[in-house]
């Protein structure tokens, strides 16, 4: 029962139309297929354009096995019971196809000196670290860009920054909270 919209690079030169047609040039950038943060500020565009409330965020290499999990993904938006804040915004985690959430890492990764090549035991350590923190839902400075939740209100406060290269996922959970 959900709405499917397809979203092509046709819809893309339209809406490049659109801006410069309004004198926003400079937005052009934001919304493009060329980069990651370009591609969800049109995750999130679409949907706010079409006049959601709610987007949920999945890559096109996510597989989702859980049929209550669009359900979930709403629930923890609504207010938290005794909490004043409302929750804009939710990120998950993913499973490999063995069903881990941590990634294998090997001695050499685990023990280089360069974060580059650490990526993953850095990583790994902050999903232990958010974990080990009570309830379902935490406060991160941390998300995984493939799996993310937004309110209306949020998409509005803030886009995805497209000078971002990778990254993007977390650069925008910290704009978000600024």
């Amino acid at each position: 029962d959900l709405p499917i919209a397809l979203w092509t690079p046709a819809h893309v030169q339209i809406l490049h139309g659109r801006l410069r047609s309004l004198g926003h040039e400079d937005w052009i950038g934001w919304f493009d297929a060329r980069g990651y943060p370009q591609i969800r500020n049109m995750q999130l565009l679409v949907p706010l354009l079409l006049g959601m409330d709610l987007v949920v965020a999945l890559d096109d290499d996510e597989v989702v096995e859980d049929p209550s999990f669009l359900r979930r993904a709403a629930e923890i938006m609504l207010p938290q019971a005794g909490s004043r804040q409302s929750v804009q915004g939710a990120a998950g985690y993913y499973l490999d196809q063995s069903g881990n959430r941590l990634h294998d890492i090997g001695p050499a990764e685990a023990s280089s000196q360069n974060p580059f090549e650490r990526k993953m035991t850095l990583m790994n350590g902050m999903l232990e670290r958010i974990e080990a923190l009570a309830g379902d839902l935490v406060p991160s400075s941390f998300a995984l860009g493939g799996n993310m939740t937004f309110s209306r209100d949020l998409i509005r406060a803030a886009g995805f920054d497209p000078a971002i290269a990778r990254g993007e996922d977390i650069d925008y959970v910290l704009n978000a909270a600024l």
